[in-house]
């Protein structure tokens, strides 16, 4: 039975599924939804709501586990509570035997009504740690662009970004990395980060996901399926 993840939007769902492709987990054993529109975390609820419906019922049903992948970004505690309450949101005038369990810590299951699976929750870059997807690519860069690198640390120092919050940081410095690797496109968007595109300078290999930052999530994935 396939494993059901939600993500905050398309540069996680592409981070995830380079992922489960590197480390051979086997795309098939999950379904991968993106929370749609603007509104990132705050917007689970919606998303949690919908793939309970009718016009899934399947999806749902027959999976072996149902993972909300979020941000920690500069507050892990704060940004956990809100991913809990979204699904609280979820199960509001739901009927009593339809109701998703409500995690208490992040990667430990929780289940109420048995129609449907256990939900984890799975917090970036990992546990109680700050940060966010972006803070997980930097802890992931190919040796290959350390010129790059040593390139933007300079920008960092000269625009002052060390007193920004600890996402800002983290996001600053992959929007600069992926503007001076991807000549042809220098507003590329992290989603495109694992996409090989030549005509606009993308090599696709600039944050791997083999490797030890990302071996944690590699691993908790696999145990689900294991």
């Amino acid at each position: 039975m396939p494993i059901v993840i939600l993500t905050e939007g398309e540069a996680d769902d592409a981070f995830i599924k380079k992922l489960i492709e590197d480390n051979g987990l086997g795309i098939e054993n999950f379904i991968i939804r993106k929370v749609q529109g603007d509104g990132g975390c705050t917007k689970f609820w919606s998303r949690i709501r919908s793939i309970r419906t009718a016009s899934e019922p399947m999806v749902l049903r027959n999976c072996q586990a149902m993972v909300i992948i979020a941000d920690n970004d500069n507050s892990p505690g704060d940004q956990f509570d809100i991913i809990r309450n979204q699904i609280v949101i979820a199960n509001q005038g739901v009927s009593a035997d339809d109701l998703f369990g409500i995690p208490q810590n992040p990667l430990v299951s929780a289940r109420q009504s048995l129609s449907l699976p256990p939900i984890y929750i799975l917090m970036l870059p990992w546990g109680n740690e700050a940060g966010c997807l972006e803070t997980l690519c930097l802890s992931s860069i190919n040796p290959d662009y350390s010129p790059q690198v040593a390139c933007v640390d300079d920008i960092f120092q000269c625009v002052g970004a060390g007193a920004w919050s600890t996402t800002m940081q983290a996001k600053f410095r992959v929007q600069c990395l992926l503007s001076s690797i991807c000549d042809g496109d220098p507003y590329t968007h992290l989603k495109f980060a694992w996409k090989v595109d030549a005509d606009k300078g993308r090599p696709g290999n600039i944050f791997l996901t083999n490797n030890p930052a990302c071996q944690r999530i590699a691993d908790f994935l696999h145990s689900l399926i294991a």
